[in-house]
């Protein structure tokens, strides 16, 4: 408040008295300024009734005029000047002319209530020469409504100050505020409410919010051309259906800035807050800037919505800026300078814009929030930077400018990441990477803190990758990791899942070394391409397990080894079972130079693969073991019993020690081969092995009485050499029997199996004839792939299917149930399909059904799905995602989804959707003469 205001009651006070002696001295002798009371004896309503006046006089110049009683109600019907105004809350006047004050508003306490000034016409504060004009209030709860208020002078000298006695008081502007005053409008109570229609404070003009803590309620414009003061106190908040804020050369300046619920705010200027930023509404923010400078040292941005900005710049040193609700920028997001940024549970999205962090990684604190780039090229940090989560949905491009550390989720969505030659630090407990497109990544590091779980469909390449001691790299399910050149794993390992996991090479040879004092648990592995040193251990792991690896090399040249040991293992024995190594290796396994690995530390049991065996080990760097002895001797063992058969008085009795070689009954552990002989084996008592191999010409059958058999590895049936056909049937459908495969089944034999209950928890390969009749549960959890006749009758299948000859359905159900898998039906038809819950089928060819299609889960159609009986569709989604024109059937839907962006997709009758109706960005759908 300018200097001449203090102290403002007793100026106020002494004006009045200069006044009142003023007019003695110009009255004395003639009419004097007199205090004229509404009392209502005339007709009751009219101010120009000389008998609604005490002293029957309506008030002229130089009077105070009252309305003093809450319930009076009075029309100004002739335009009138007064020096005083004041008027009871809960009374009305009824403005259809204009009333000059030349001195002072004041409303008198009624507690709670209103005094309405309502009309055409307006209240004109105008003083000519040399003091003040006030409006006041005496009360807190009371509130002066005034429908078109003018503040004028004569000089330009005057200046108007909202005064009270009490705090809280409210003066409300409905209609028009006009101001043609060079003076100061200054607001002088405390947790006073001032609402405008809209504010316009003109050149040459002041507007004084700084002497009391105030709210300022605009519900149009804010308009300022001369100066807004608004100090460290007052609050603007935007209470209209719209309203911009312009300014003349220099930005608007605001304490703090509320845009309330059902707003829409447009900055035509840039605006500074130096307090807190709420926002209930709609920020449109064109082309300026919104500058946070936390006056107190602290500021939150925050609000019931989100706000959308073009600049954001966050300045103030020592300051700290709390972030308490989800913001976009479409250009800079710029942390200028601050102690700290704290960014909580909320989402960032960076539109296209720049993220500028000028206070360091430090002060960013990421919290558990996230960071979205996207648009056409948002452009990420340029020094080291930390995130929570972080996502790039770039439509063009984004490239790493610093190395980053992410303490949560990396998601990608079909853009293209350009890592440099950067280094992506995981740093969080329980990193994962999701999205919808693969990542690639220059240098990754799971650092001392961190954890990063790939799962199902997630591709991650790397050029290197480092996990550090005591942290986690988990793969499961059909992810998928490409190594550029090489990974070390110092911490923990784990491969797992129903579908398996792939490390596959990025063009070239990549170096896989476990030098880790840690956990390494290897289920189910697919390791691709390596370099010649294979999958290396050169420290003693904690714990090791290594189970259902598939070693390959798709570029054929036999060199290196697959696994390899060159740890001391100071005594301890391991065991592993069904690896599979291919022709593509020089050794499939090998272990230290001899004196440093015991005699048979190493089991390997039910292996596979052409190079499966004791006879391509490298067996203590030695080579491989002695000629005609591979599973015997030095620190390897390949526990094997083969089939001999022919025990007098009991020739084809599995469970006679006779039949083997050596001479017992096979052990869980031990890998089982059956020759060609002449006496092919019976399963005559409850059979295990680690693997069973049935080479060209043999057999193994059952005897039908209830027999159980439980293979921990694979089943293996070998392609007719010359010998006939190799052939494995197992029938027994007596209460108690079970088919247990842990393995993979891959035959060029024929299988017939008739039992209870089966299970195949691996891959089945049909390239000779395949039959099963499995009255109770038939499950294969891994893929099918038939090049030959199948019919597996009822049977569910965790991963994917691929028919290239026939399938015979039988009138028999296929259930998927794989979180994920395609279709491949080849020429065969289904009969009956489910998808369960939650699971996602692609079928990449024509689907056509005999009978009934259950969908719980969702099937992606990129062809054509013919469904003869009954379609039911209760929780499932149906895609249509071809290239090609394709064609909706009309049937009743959960959800449907329309993602072909290639070709039009039409319906084909009237379609109900009972969920959600999705139409891809791109994509169309033709209703014709449907609904």
């Amino acid at each position: 408040m300018i200097g001449i205001f203090k102290p403002v009651r007793f100026r106020r006070l002494f004006l009045r008295a200069m006044i009142c002696l003023v007019f003695l001295c110009l009255f004395a002798g003639g009419a004097v300024a007199a205090t004229r009371t509404w009392d209502g004896g005339g007709d009751g309503i009219s101010w120009s009734d000389p008998a609604n006046w005490s002293s029957n006089s309506v008030p002229r110049e130089g009077d105070l005029a009252i309305i003093n009683n809450a319930g009076d109600y009075v029309i100004l019907n002739q335009p009138s000047e007064v020096n005083d105004f004041q008027i009871r809350a809960g009374a009305t006047l009824i403005m259809d002319n204009n009333l000059l004050v030349r001195d002072d508003v004041q409303l008198l306490s009624s507690g709670n209530a209103t005094a309405y000034l309502t009309g055409t016409g307006f209240l004109k504060l105008k003083m000519s020469s040399g003091s003040d004009v006030y409006i006041e209030a005496d009360n807190a709860t009371d509130t002066l409504s005034v429908d078109n208020l003018e503040f004028a002078d004569l000089d330009g000298s005057n200046n108007l100050v909202f005064l009270g006695n009490a705090t809280a008081t409210k003066l409300v502007v409905n209609n028009n505020f006009t101001w043609t005053n060079s003076g100061v409008f200054e607001i002088f109570v405390a947790n006073s409410i001032l609402e405008v229609p809209s504010m316009v404070i003109p050149t040459g003009m002041t507007l004084d919010a700084s002497t009391a803590t105030c709210t300022l309620r605009v519900k149009g414009d804010f308009i300022e051309t001369g100066s807004f003061i608004e100090g460290n106190t007052c609050s603007v908040e935007f209470n209209g259906t719209a309203g911009t804020v312009t300014a003349g050369s220099n930005p608007t300046q605001f304490y703090r800035l509320k845009i309330n619920a059902s707003c829409v705010m447009t900055a035509n200027t840039n605006i500074i807050v130096t307090d807190n930023w709420t926002c209930d509404g709609t920020f449109n923010p064109g082309n300026y800037t919104v500058t946070m400078t936390a006056a107190d040292n602290t500021a939150t941005l925050g609000g019931a919505a989100d706000s959308s900005f073009n600049n954001l710049t966050l300045n103030k040193a020592g300051a700290t800026f709390t972030i308490s609700r989800s913001f976009s920028v479409l250009g800079t997001f710029f942390m200028q300078s601050a102690t700290a940024v704290n960014a909580n549970a909320n989402t960032i999205t960076i539109n296209g814009g720049t993220w500028d962090n000028n206070i360091g990684d430090v002060a960013f604190a990421e919290g558990t929030s996230t960071v979205v780039f996207s648009g056409s090229n948002p452009i990420l940090p340029d020094a080291a930077e930390t995130f929570n989560n972080i996502i790039i949905s770039a439509t063009v491009s984004a490239t790493a400018l610093a190395d980053y550390t992410v303490n949560g989720n990396w998601t990608n969505n079909q853009s293209t990441f350009v890592p440099g030659t950067r280094i992506v630090t995981y740093n969080g407990g329980s990193c994962a990477l999701l999205g919808t497109a693969p990542l690639t990544l220059y240098t990754c590091t799971i650092s001392a803190t961190g954890a990063l779980t790939l799962d199902a469909g997630d591709d991650l390449a790397v050029n290197t990758i480092t996990v550090a001691a005591g942290r986690t790299l988990t793969l499961t399910d059909n992810c998928t990791l490409r190594v550029g050149t090489s990974a070390t794993i110092s911490g923990n390992f784990t491969a797992n899942g129903t579908l398996s996991p792939t490390v596959i090479d990025r063009g070239a040879y990549f170096t896989w070394t476990f030098s880790s004092a840690n956990n390494i648990s290897i289920s189910r592995l697919d390791f691709k391409n390596p370099d010649n040193e294979g999958m290396k251990f050169t420290t003693k792991p904690a714990a090791l397990s290594l189970a259902s690896i598939n070693f390959t090399n798709t570029d054929g040249q036999a060199s290196g080894v697959y696994l390899n040991f060159s740890f001391d293992p100071t005594g301890t024995s391991y065991t592993f079972s069904n690896c599979t190594f291919d022709l593509a290796c020089q050794f499939n396994v090998r272990t230290l130079s001899a004196g440093t690995w015991n005699t048979e530390t190493v089991t390997m049991q039910g292996y596979t693969g052409g190079k499966g065996g004791g006879q391509y080990e490298d067996d203590q760097s030695l080579g491989k073991v002695t000629a005609g002895a591979p599973d015997d001797n030095g620190s390897i063992r390949w526990p094997k019993k083969t089939w001999v058969g022919g025990t007098v008085g009991n020739l084809t009795s599995w469970n006679t020690n006779g039949n083997w070689s050596p001479a017992s009954v096979p052990l869980a552990t031990e890998r089982v081969r059956i020759p060609k002989v002449t006496y092919n084996p019976v399963l005559n008592a409850n059979g295990v092995a680690a693997s069973i191999e049935i080479e060209s010409g043999a057999q193994l059958t059952t005897d039908g009485v209830g027999r159980t058999l439980t293979i921990s590895g694979a089943l293996v049936l070998y392609p007719d050499d010359g010998n006939g056909v190799a052939a494995f049937t197992y029938n027994e459908s007596v209460v108690g029997s079970q088919l247990t495969i842990s393995g993979n089944v891959v035959s060029s034999g024929t299988i017939s199996i008739t039992a209870l209950n089966c299970t195949i928890s691996g891959n089945v390969e049909n390239n000779a004839g395949f039959t099963a009749s499995v009255s109770g549960t038939f499950t294969i959890s891994g893929n099918v792939v038939n090049t030959s006749s199948f019919n597996p009758g009822n049977v569910t299948v965790g991963g994917s299917w691929t028919n290239s000859a026939s399938y015979t359905h039988n009138n028999k159900k296929v259930i998927f149930n794989g979180s994920m898998g395609n279709i491949t039906r080849g020429a065969s038809s289904f009969y009956d399909v489910d998808i369960n819950n939650g699971k996602v089928y692609t079928a990449l060819d024509s689907l056509v059904i005999d009978r009934n299609l259950t969908l719980p889960g969702t099937i992606k159609v990129t062809s054509t799905i013919s469904v003869s009986g009954a379609f039911s569709s209760t929780t499932g989604t149906v895609e249509f995602n071809g290239t090609a024109a394709q064609t909706v059937p009309a049937w009743t839907y959960n959800n449907l989804k329309i993602s072909n962006t290639s070709a039009a997709v039409s319906l084909a009758g009237n379609t109900l959707v009972n969920g959600t109706l999705t139409i891809n960005s791109l994509a169309t759908l033709s209703a014709g003469t449907y609904t």
